[in-house]
């Protein structure tokens, strides 16, 4: 039996045309849509409704999951202070449940996560998402601009020499293993830190 193998994506700044090129020529059958806010004053074709749109004509199945998947949180349960914390939207029921719906689809069609940053390593969805498909037994890649496909081991090589740490550390150290050091880290650099004067309501930020 083969393994499911779950792609991944970020719109950046490209055309939509620029984007199904893209898709297509990963033979991405369905999209995930894990932005928080599927909104965007400066590349509007990546506006939720508009992409919907795009897609659905190009034969690419859309589904929003950012209240499930997105790194902004509107459950309080998910933040340690004002900053959000990727271990505990890990337990959070929604976030669970989201996992759970990408599982079931990318077991009948080819899935990718889409978020907005080019490079996975500066975003959720490989620093927070696919540590938890890989321990579903799900394959990541990445899609990369220009079409070239990245393992997220390869990935996680990238951010450890970003992040200036040792691939090989010493056997008598107490670091942790060096990939999740690094997927530690990058949590910390780039999780959501809300607004000190915003309360909690329910709304996604």
């Amino acid at each position: 039996m083969l393994t499911p193998v779950v792609q991944t994506v970020g719109h950046s700044n490209q055309s939509s045309q620029e984007f199904l090129d893209l898709l297509q020529s990963a033979n991405v059958e369905a999209i995930f849509d894990v932005r928080s806010s599927p909104y965007s004053r400066y590349t509007d074709q990546f506006n939720k409704e508009v992409l919907q749109q795009v897609l659905l004509k190009s034969g690419i199945d859309y589904v929003y999951a950012g209240q499930e998947l997105g790194a902004r949180r509107s459950e309080p349960e998910c933040y340690d202070g004002p900053v959000a914390s990727y271990s505990l939207i890990r337990e959070c029921q929604s976030y669970k449940s989201g996992i759970q719906a990408v599982l079931e689809l990318s077991s009948q069609k080819s899935v990718c996560l889409m978020c907005s940053e080019k490079d996975p390593i500066t975003c959720h969805r490989m620093i927070l998402i696919a540590p938890t498909l890989i321990s579903y037994g799900v394959g990541v890649e990445h899609i990369l601009s220009g079409g070239m496909i990245e393992s997220n081991d390869d990935a996680i090589g990238r951010l450890m020499a970003h992040l200036k740490i040792d691939p090989n550390p010493s056997l008598f150290g107490d670091q942790d293993c060096p990939a999740q050091e690094a997927l530690k880290r990058q949590a910390e650099r780039i999780a959501w830190v809300r607004p000190e004067e915003d309360e909690f309501s329910g709304v996604m930020y």
